[in-house]
């Protein structure tokens, strides 16, 4: 049965719904069992066969053929759309002006079962109907003739939003049933319909053809009813009951316009079948409730025996819709009775009118009898009416009684065509508001609880249990629903089925999806009519669906089920008793004793036992079974002193039916984990029954063993009380015994003390002993210190016995050790510290201890007059006016204890008064002076405890004289520096200046000659405000006044470039400004910043993101740096600013180098002095890099007026124009004529001077250099220049024709010769090679790799933990992001600040906020793809936590994003990541896919990694180049045959001898860095990467016996005589052989001399000098490993050995590709298909991948290749191409370039399979695509079933994916510092605040109150970021 619900809920999502308008039930596909979902179909109406087994669908333009399961299309016929006019009749559409293509809706959908055929009827040719076979409806049966005017028929309405309804019955023909049919009459000039209802025959034969032509015509009178011309009937419903005696019933809403006022009425309508002119017609008006209300839909469920029925209406309410239904028999006596008052009472009831007929006319019509005699008998029934009509002609009776049947069906001679006057109310049954309802149908379940089920406007199915008048739940599936509702009436489902029609889609429901409630509980308090719990299955189900309750209800409980089965917690028991376990479960049903059924229990899901039954009271049943034993059950968490452990009452091994909790307790952990400070008393504290056992020191249950030591009474726990009084407070440095009281201590064993000393790392441990009599324990006699610069120190103590036995302690007063002499520096100090600590002045080693330290205790005082006589050691300031008030700090020693010991200060002479509040013990004493009547000097005495002490320096009391103001105006913004010149201007204190009322800030230091300071800004402007200078209690008034003149104003600015703002690096371009008033400014300076750069990152990582093809936008982030230039004014008018230089340090220039397509963008900033121009908003200074000018040829030589040509790459136009250049050729100027990107062009001046050769030098801004030197060309004399042309020329004629003859003929035969040999030995060899090569190395790589499979068997892949991953991936360009870091104890933040944090996290978790944040930041041009990254990575942080929220809004951002951008390229979406939606949706997958790759593809991704290292390594690898023999990369593929050996080598371990030596196999040509890797790799292959030693931080020794240790040098070289190449030495080189030892050791340091013999080593003829770093100092030296290489990096390489041999072709050696390609097959393979296993899809990729054909559908995309590249975008593009490029950012690995290029090729073949698009190779095509095309197509078809795949698979809903991302969070839980995270983030609110207020201030979605709170947070943090 489970496997069968697997099976159903697998197809259910296989055909969920893709495309949606709405919202979508999570438990749609739980509902869904089959759908139907034609692509960009709008479906009309649905009708089935069930005897058949045939569904037929009618939609726009189609008519579709189905199975019973929806799965299957039988038949799909094309309706339209058709050439067709609502003005023309069909066979007049040829002549028609105005008919066009039409779409043909369905208007009419009937199974004829008496014709067997299906008649369909559309909206085109006004309305025409046509019949099809039931078995196949592609086959026509009759068809309207278009160009025949009689057979023309129009039977529905032609309008698309008209109505109709129809119904097949019996009629009032004879044994022939009639479709009768109400439609809207349509308002357009052509009505081809005049009559809504009418009866249209259904006769066709080859006699006569009446087929939807009216039932009987006779006139222009018929089966028909006309109404007046004011009624427009909308209808909803018809039906018919009974046999040809019975009714027609028709539901509607008509719209009566009277008077000029439209009235809307929902009206039942009735005719009899026998009735042929439709006299029976009555219309009865319906409502339900007050009011006149709107029928939406209607449903007629009649009874078994079709006796009665109830009619189901859908009303429009004012607060929405409602149900509300009638009975039949209700309805019929309404009729009855709306007849019966016309007939007998003439339409009234009294005075009240009650019916008349549908003219409305006055008098009322059923007053008319058209001369007829009425005659009743008193009381007699309508039936019994005698009437005497004139129009019969019935002489011969005196009287015509109406036959019974007429009187209720009419007659012509009777009042015909009533319509009732009062509203008939239907009984409300459910109401819902908000809500439009738009169909109907009831179910009866198995208890005889009827269930209506209700579709919606909005794609919502209410289930509603009309028992009770409540909804019980909802299926959304996100589509209109359409009233056709049809039930399957398979009698074998167990659960009903319903096909329900919307509009794109049909689908089968199941009527209850038990399975969606998990629990008991959830299951019978859902209250769905279906649904009950299945004890012995522990589901919820339908009870036909319980197999096991068929025979037994008590094993099924329904929804009215009170109590659910549960199970009683048992009692607790210790896990090492293995006792019982008991448990009461509640309802657990009786198995039959001779059933092989039974129960048994189940504990933690992995151990069994037996489970023993005993029937109790109550419902309950006791289950006992045994308890696992300890071993069996996990351990107890940290801290705590048990375990609960799930407990299953499993039945039949299979099914867990109840589960409670059972838990098992530990004694034994008292002591050990636990209370470890307090054993015993923990021990006997816990909840347990525990007891403590003193000699053993454990804790055990009671139940156990007893013993005679074992207690449960906490009162004799051996326990230390506390410290002995005078043992609490100890001196640092004195040996000190301490006394511990304590009682029940053993008798038995040694104690000893353990001190800890807060500060200290490490206790103090001490031995101890035990006093029996006075129960104490003395910690032996110690001196103790700690480490802190503290007075005291707080220390914990604790007592162990026999050792390692901890006795109990209580909380008593600790341990204090405390330092006299911290805080005492002197004397008075240290007697005025604590009496508690006793310390004393030791005048014997000036310090302040104890007694007991002091070396003579003589000279140790504790008192203040004993104390040596105060010391003044210096006093601040040294001068003051004349005037007084200058305060004078006096620092000294033992200047008292307390101020009143301060008996007199005295200054040159004066006194001072003390400033008491100031005064500090014994160092510090401050005093104001007095006024002075004269200048004068002196010294300054304190008088202490009568003892008078002097200074050494004197102090003077002297005036200031100020001589000039030297600055006297400036801008009213204030910032001018004003400079005062006098003499003694650093008299005093305080000193302050006053310009009028307006302070001017004192810049410090102030001299005795200058004082300048800073101008505060003015409100406006001021002349001649006078300057006060005040010195303490002086205040002068200079003779001069400052005037505040009007602030500078900028009009324009501009750069020689035309309207370019743009500069170099180095700076240095002058920026023009005009405007006025630049005469005021004092000091003008252009700032420029950089926003969210690094210093370095201008430079050092700008050259890095050149180097791999990275953006400068993507360059990390940190903090805005500012750089200054000074400007200069040079007038009132004009000012010239050059740009800052943006460089690590003045004159630096390291952006060379760097692609000039790169820049940086910066925002610039006038400052004068106080007053601040702000650039417009959008203007921005483009800095970019230098460009490099390369020097001069040596000996260049030039004419006067020539153009001397410059090289120069990097030269960006932008930034520079020709006059800018500055070339100088010694004193003269080059100028430029010519500027381009490579080079310059300026023109020789003339030769001044005598001179030949002069230096050339360049000025660009702050650029500076020189070229070298040119020298001037001199013109020889005539005949010498013509000699020596003729004879240069006949020279160089005669020689090139020699040496062409002999080269021409040597070249051919040679060529020739050596192309033939050299290519057929070059062939065979490398034939031979490439044969064996790839033999051995697929064998070899085989065993290596299946070691290294064994090897993660047993560790795993070094897979990188959750944080440092997301960190990798979130933030690329960080080494650790703060906010990826755990949360840290930050500073306590101010209250505002951590409001309005608190207030911003609030304002992100609102989601139209959050998108109006992302797009408010989008929309700003300053908001670059670094800041996009950077806000998309610090959002996930701070969402973390809230990851189902965070998929919302990269939903909702991604949706927008497609939104905006599907109407001019598709195909683009999604393609780049330069936005927020972007960047979070990676982000997302990097979460989601996390689990996937670690569990799953990670394994094949390492292994290929491993793969590829293994292969590279076996075959020779440039250490210079990083060429290799084995490689995929061909601009990585060594093309040389390096012959070279194979050695095994022996790694001795580095400290043991014991350990066996490691087997290394290494190559001869490695070079030692090579080996060096290889060994490391080899010993350490089970150690992380990270947590190796590092390569550089390692030696290689090579040991040959005992003494033979010889340290191989990384760096060595050989110098080929004459020759600049230097070659790296290898082991060959260093005679290192086969099976030799080697060692890794600590770094050594290299020295010349062993440097030496080694180079004495080498085997080969050159000269070998002494070893060289590897980049000798010779810029002309060339390093080379296995190949030498020419100047250029893209050019030729040659072997470098045996020089004479012939060249090989490079390219046969391309098979080496093929060679590794084939080895590395295997593993690529495996890669491929663990990425694109359709079977072991992660849940989130279904989910977004469903995300995305819904929103194609959305907006109609039907291109298959729009979605295969969305969904590469998104997935295999965006997370495993970064994978496979990045694998560093997951494994804890290296990644050498050797692997990077191979990973590269493989990366790119990955991208080319995504391709919707076909390359066939080519010859001319890359190297890759040639190497993977056979792989490419079968990897294409891949990614195609991939997709296909999920496509077909069922939907996920949101529940599903919030719980597979929190089972991730529950995995890895990795909390991040989200307070970090939110304040870099508000940065970006800080920054465009006003952006934002405007954007809420404009989006309607957002209410104000955000606005508000958006407004309060930025108060907020603004008061606290600027402590207001």
């Amino acid at each position: 049965m489970i496997k069968m619900v697997q099976i159903l809920h697998f197809f259910t999502m296989m055909s969920l719904y893709i495309g949606s308008y709405g919202h979508i039930s999570s438990d749609l596909p739980l509902y869904v069992v089959n759908s139907f979902q034609p692509q960009g179909i709008v479906m009309n109406h649905l009708v089935i066969n069930q005897s058949m087994g045939y569904v037929y669908v009618a939609a726009r333009n189609r008519l579709y053929q189905l199975d019973m399961s929806l799965n299957t299309v039988l038949a799909n016929v094309t309706t339209g759309p058709k050439n067709d006019s609502i003005n023309c009749l069909p066979y007049q559409l040829q002549t028609c002006g105005d008919s066009q293509l039409t779409n043909n809706t369905n208007k009419l959908l009937l199974i004829d079962t008496s014709g067997s055929r299906l008649i369909v009827c559309g909206s085109i040719y006004q309305g025409v109907c046509h019949t099809r076979s039931l078995t196949n409806i592609s086959n026509v049966l009759w068809e309207m003739d278009m160009q025949s005017q009689n057979d023309y028929v129009s039977v529905v309405c032609n309008n698309e939003k008209g109505s109709t309804v129809g119904v097949i019955t019996q009629g009032p023909t004879v044994n022939n049933n009639v479709l009768y049919v109400a439609t809207t009459i349509p308002n357009h000039k052509r009505r081809s319909i005049e009559n809504p209802i009418s009866t249209r025959s259904l006769q066709l034969s080859d006699c006569e053809n009446k087929l939807f032509r009216y039932a009987i015509e006779q006139g222009v009178e018929g089966s028909h009813v006309k109404f007046p011309d004011n009624y427009q009937h909308d209808y909803k419903y018809a039906f018919a009951t009974g046999d040809e005696n019975g009714f027609v019933y028709f539901v509607s809403t008509v719209q009566i316009q009277k008077n000029g006022i439209l009235f809307k009425a929902s009206r039942i309508a009735r005719v009899c079948k026998s009735d042929i002119m439709y006299f029976s017609y009555v219309e009865l008006p319906v409502s339900c409730g007050e009011g006149q209300q709107a029928i939406l839909g209607a449903r007629y469920e009649p009874n078994q025996d079709d006796t009665d029925g109830i009619l189901y209406l859908l009303f429009a309410t004012k607060q929405g819709s409602s149900l509300c239904y009638f009975t039949k028999s209700h309805l019929d006596e309404i009729f009855y009775d709306t007849v019966e008052v016309c007939y007998k009472y003439k339409g009234y009831n009294g005075t009240k009118e009650i019916v008349n007929l549908l003219e409305l006319p006055t008098p009322n019509e059923c007053q008319k009898d058209d001369g007829g005699i009425y005659l009743f008998k008193p009381g007699a029934s309508l039936t019994d009416l005698i009437v005497r009509p004139k129009r019969v002609d019935l002489d011969y009776c005196p009287s015509y009684v109406v036959p019974k049947r007429q009187v209720l069906c009419g007659a012509y001679y009777l009042p015909s065509n009533m319509v009732r006057l009062v509203t008939s109310n239907a009984t409300l049954v459910y109401e819902e508001h908000n809500v439009e309802f738009t169909a109907v149908t009831t179910n009866l379940n198995h208890n005889n609880t009827k269930v209506a089920f209700i579709g919606t406007k909005h794609g919502a199915i209410l289930q509603v249990n009309i028992n009770t008048s409540t909804k019980y739940s909802t299926i959304n599936v996100g589509q209109e629903i359409l009233p056709d509702f049809i039930w399957d009436t398979d009698p074998t489902l167990k659960v009903p089925h319903l096909y329900v029609t919307a509009k794109h889609s049909i689908f089968r429901i199941r009527a209850a999806a038990c399975e969606r409630f998990r629990t008991c509980g959830d299951c019978t308090q859902a209250m769905d009519p279906y649904c009950g719990w299945c004890i012995l299955e522990s589901r919820c189900s339908t009870k036909k669906e319980c197999a096991t309750a068929l025979y037994d209800n008590t094993r099924w409980l329904g929804p009215d089920t009170q109590q659910c089965i549960y199970a009683t917690q048992p009692t607790p028991r210790e896990r090492t008793l293995n006792a019982d376990i008991v448990t009461s479960v509640y309802l657990l049903p009786v198995l039959v004793a001779q059933n092989k059924h039974k129960y048994e229990c189940m504990f933690n899901n992995d151990y069994t036992s037996s489970a023993q039954l005993r029937p109790k009271s109550g419902g309950f049943t006791e289950v006992s079974c045994k308890a696992p034993p300890s071993s069996s059950l996990p351990p107890s968490p940290y801290g705590e002193d048990y375990i609960n452990v799930s407990l299953s009452v499993r039945y039949d091994r299979q099914v867990d039916i109840v589960s409670t909790i059972a838990q098992f307790y530990d004694c034994h952990l008292y002591g050990q984990s636990l209370q470890k400070m307090s054993p015993c008393v923990g021990c006997l504290s816990s909840q347990w029954d525990c007891r403590w056992c003193v000699s053993q020191h454990t804790c055990l249950p009671q139940e156990g063993d007893a013993s005679d030591l074992c207690t449960s009474n906490h009162s004799v726990c051996p326990t230390i009380l506390g410290v002995a009084p005078g043992d609490q407070h100890i001196s640092v440095g004195q040996p000190r015994a301490i006394t511990l009281y304590a009682e029940h201590l053993p008798s038995v064993g040694t104690y000893r003390c353990e001190i800890l000393i807060d500060g200290n790392r490490e206790a103090t441990v001490v031995p101890a002993t035990r006093d029996l009599a006075l129960n104490e324990v003395i910690c032996n006699e110690h001196s103790y210190n700690y480490t802190q610069n503290a007075v005291t120190a707080r220390a914990s103590i604790s007592v162990a016995w026999k050792l390692n036995f901890i006795v109990d302690y209580r909380e008593f007063q600790p341990i204090t050790f405390f330092k006299c002499s911290v805080g005492h520096g002197d004397c008075s100090r240290c007697v005025t510290s604590d009496a508690i600590y006793n310390c004393g002045w030791c005048g014997s080693s000036n310090e302040c201890t104890i007694r007991e330290l002091c070396y003579d205790p003589t000279q140790w005082v504790t008192s203040a007059h004993q104390c040596p006589a105060q010391v003044i050691t210096s006093f601040s300031p040294s001068s003051g006016p004349l005037d007084g008030g200058t305060r004078v700090r006096i620092s000294g020693m033992n200047m008292g204890v307390r101020v009143e010991d301060i008996q007199q200060v005295v200054v040159a002479g004066s006194s001072c008064r003390i400033i008491e509040n100031l005064y500090e013990t014994s160092v510090t004493v401050v005093c104001e002076t007095s006024a002075h009547i004269n200048e004068a000097s002196g010294k300054i005495s304190v008088t202490v405890r009568n003892i008078t002490v002097e200074s050494e320096q004197e102090f003077s009391f002297r005036n200031p004289k100020i001589t000039d103001l030297v600055t006297r105006a400036g801008p009213k913004a204030g910032g001018t520096v004003i400079t005062i010149e006098g003499t003694n201007l650093n008299t005093g204190l305080y000193i302050a200046v006053d310009i009028g009322t307006l302070p001017c800030r004192v810049v410090t230091p102030v001299l005795s000659n200058t004082l300048k300071c800073t101008t505060s800004p003015a409100a406006h402007v001021m002349n001649n405000q006078p300057v006060t200078v005040h010195f303490d209690n002086l205040s002068l008034q200079t003779p001069f006044t400052f005037q505040y003149k009007e602030n500078p104003t900028v009009k324009e600015y501009s750069t020689l470039s035309p309207n370019k703002l743009t500069s170099f690096l180095a700076g240095g371009r002058n920026i023009s400004f005009i405007g006025s008033n630049f005469n005021v400014v004092q000091s003008p300076k252009l700032l420029v910043t950089v926003r969210n750069r690094r210093k370095r990152s201008i430079f050092s990582s700008v050259i890095q993101a050149w180097k791999h093809k990275r953006s400068v936008n993507e360059l990390p982030a940190l903090k805005d740096t500012d750089y200054l230039s000074s400007c200069v004014v040079i007038n009132n008018t004009y000012m010239i600013c050059p740009t800052p230089l943006i460089s690590k340090g003045q004159g630096s220039n390291a952006s060379t180098n760097i692609s000039d397509t790169l820049f940086l963008n910066s925002t610039p900033l006038l400052k004068m002095d106080n007053h601040v121009y702000n650039f417009p908003p959008n203007a921005y200074l483009k800095y970019y890099p230098n460009p490099q000018v390369q020097p001069l040829e040596p000996q260049s030589q030039q004419r006067e007026n020539e153009y001397l040509k410059i090289k120069v790459y990097n030269l960006n136009k932008d930034a520079i124009t020709k006059s800018e250049f500055i070339v100088m050729i010694g004193n003269q100027r080059c100028y430029v004529d010519s500027l381009n990107e490579e080079d310059v062009l300026c023109t020789v001046p003339p030769r001044q001077g005598g001179g030949l050769t002069y230096d050339v030098t360049y000025k660009i801004g702050n650029m500076a250099g020189n070229l070298g030197q040119m020298s001037y060309y001199t013109e020889p004399s005539t005949l010498q220049q013509n000699v020596i042309i003729g004879i240069v020329v006949a020279a160089v004629v005669v020689v090139i024709i020699i040496i062409g003859i002999i080269c021409f003929i040597l070249r051919k035969s040679k060529m020739y010769k050596a192309n033939k040999n050299d290519f057929q030995k070059a062939m065979e060899n490398l034939e031979i090679s490439v044969r064996a090569d790839f033999r051995k190395a697929f064998a070899e790589l085989s065993i290596d790799m299946s070691d290294l499979t064994a090897d993660i068997g047993d560790f795993g892949i070094p897979c990188l933990d959750y944080r440092t991953y997301v960190t990798n991936l979130f933030f690329p360009s960080y080494r650790y992001h703060p906010c990826m870091k755990e949360p840290e104890a930050h500073s306590e933040l101010p209250s505002d600040l951590k409001q309005g944090m608190s207030q911003f996290l609030s304002l992100l978790s609102n989601h139209h906020f959050l998108t109006m944040f992302i797009h408010t930041l989008e929309e700003q041009k300053s908001f670059s793809n670094r800041d996009k990254g950077n806000v998309a990575s610090l959002l996930t942080v701070v969402l973390h936590q809230k990851l189902d929220y965070y998929t919302e809004i990269m939903k909702s951002l991604v949706s927008d994003l497609i939104a905006v951008n599907v109407q001019r390229n598709p195909k683009l979406i999604l393609r780049r990541s330069d936005s927020v939606a972007e960047r979070m949706l990676s982000n997302w997958m990097y979460i989601c896919l996390y689990p996937y790759l670690r569990d799953i593809a990670g394994n094949h991704i390492f292994l290929l990694l491993k793969a590829i290292k293994q292969q590279v390594s076996k075959g020779p690898l440039d250490a210079i180049t990083g060429k290799a023999r084995y490689t995929l990369n061909d601009d990585r593929l060594l093309k040389e045959d390096i012959e070279t050996e194979i050695l095994t080598l022996f790694v001795a371990p580095s400290h043991s001898t014991d350990d066996e030596p490691v087997i290394v196999k290494v190559l001869e040509c490695d070079a030692v860095t090579q080996v060096k890797e290889k060994v490391i790799d080899a010993v350490y292959k089970r150690v992380l990467f990270s947590q190796r030693p590092k390569s550089d931080e390692l030696d290689l020794e090579w040991r040959h016996g005992r003494q033979g240790h010889l340290v191989l040098p990384t760096q060595g070289y050989t110098m080929e005589a004459g020759s600049r190449w230097r070659r790296l030495m290898t082991l060959s080189d260093y005679k290192v052989g086969n099976n030799a030892t080697l060692a890794l050791i600590p770094k050594q340091q290299e020295v010349n001399g062993s440097q030496q013999d080694m180079s004495n080593m080498s085997n080969h003829s050159v000269d070998t000098t002494a070893l060289s770093p590897m980049l000798p100092e010779d810029n002309s030296a060339k390093m080379y490993h296995l190949v030498k290489y020419s100047d250029e990096l893209e050019a030729k390489r040659e072997s470098t050995i045996n020089r004479d041999r012939h060249k090989h072709i490079a390219e046969l050696y391309l098979l080496r590709l093929i060679n590794m390609k084939g080895i590395l097959q295997n593993y690529v393979d495996a890669v491929m298909q663990a990425i694109l296993n359709r079977h072991t899809v992660p849940c989130p990729v279904k989910y977004f991948f469903h995300f995305l054909d819904e929103i194609a559908a959305k907006h109609g995309i039907t291109d298959p290749e729009v979605l295969h590249i969305w969904k590469t975008n998104s997935l295999l593009g965006r997370f495993w191409v970064t994978i496979l490029k990045n694998p560093e950012s997951v494994f804890d690995i290296e990644k050498p370039d050797t692997i990077v290029a191979s990973m590269a090729v493989i990366s790119q073949t990955f991208i080319d399979a995504c391709s919707v698009t076909e390359h066939k190779p080519t010859k001319d095509s890359p190297i890759h695509k040639q190497l993977y095309a056979k792989e490419i197509p079968t990897y294409k078809k891949m990614v195609q079933e991939y997709y296909k795949g999920i496509k077909e698979q069922h939907s996920v809903s949101d529940q599903d994916v919030n719980a597979y991302i929190a089972e991730i969070s529950r995995k890895h839980p990795c909390e991040f510092d989200v307070e970090v995270a939110l304040k870099e983030l508000w940065g970006y609110v800080n920054k465009y605040y006003e952006e934002m207020n405007e954007s809420l201030e404009n989006d309607v979605n957002i209410s104000p109150a955000v606005q508000q709170r958006l407004q309060h947070t930025y108060s907020l943090i603004d008061n606290a970021v600027n402590g207001v």
